[in-house]
């Protein structure tokens, strides 16, 4: 009975302590001074966009370790030094995660894929602060660069996709159940190409 209880009270007293230590501390603009570094470790990578910085933070305890199944990260962009905008992006797990393409394929854009299991969001970012979330899980984009495409599996039930219009920067959305066509001038068109087909998935061990 005396072995019970001690567990019940290691467990009540351990387990908020490590809730306390993954939650997000800081809504979508990330604040290094509620991080301390004596107990968390902190990554950054910038990519630059026109005027302006593109920059992604990457948090997770020290405490894990080498475990790759979790880290928090933030998306923001910024011009000389001035914060544009912002956000908490979702937690890497097996079933989730962060894609970049290893070539960026808009001029104007930054694109990064916030996926989870059957469906995510693309985020648009372009070079003057102004940020579109087009929906879906994979993206095709035509040869000529000025249209975009999204699609969901089958097995997301009727998720929202996305289309995308670069020159007139127009975003359209609907469900789609993963069967028949998605978008009727995207159908059958060769020209079609995927930009996360050569991509990185961001772990932990491979942030630098």
């Amino acid at each position: 009975m005396k072995k019970n209880l001690a567990i019940v009270f290691i467990l009540t007293f351990t387990i908020p302590c490590l809730a306390q230590d993954l939650r997000n501390r800081c809504g979508n603009v990330f604040k290094r001074s509620k991080y301390p570094a004596d107990s968390f470790i902190v990554k950054t990578r910038n990519y630059p966009l026109g005027n302006t910085t593109i920059i992604l933070t990457f948090v997770r305890p020290k405490y894990l370790q080498d475990d790759p199944n979790f880290f928090q990260t933030w998306l923001e962009q910024r011009e000389n030094g001035k914060l544009l905008k912002s956000i908490s992006l979702i937690e890497y797990s097996s079933e989730s995660g962060i894609q970049l393409p290893i070539k960026q394929p808009l001029q104007d854009f930054f694109i990064i894929n916030d996926a989870s299991e059957f469906t995510g969001t693309f985020y648009l970012l372009h070079k003057t602060g102004v940020w579109y979330k087009v929906p879906g899980l994979w993206m095709k984009i035509n040869k000529a660069k000025t249209q975009l495409f999204t699609y969901v599996p089958g097995e997301c039930g009727g998720c929202p996709i996305g289309k995308f219009d670069v020159a007139l920067s127009k975003l359209t959305t609907k469900l789609w159940d993963g069967m028949g066509t998605a978008w009727k001038e995207a159908e059958d068109n060769p020209e079609l190409f995927d930009p996360f087909k050569d991509s990185e998935l961001l772990q932990w061990k491979n942030i630098k």
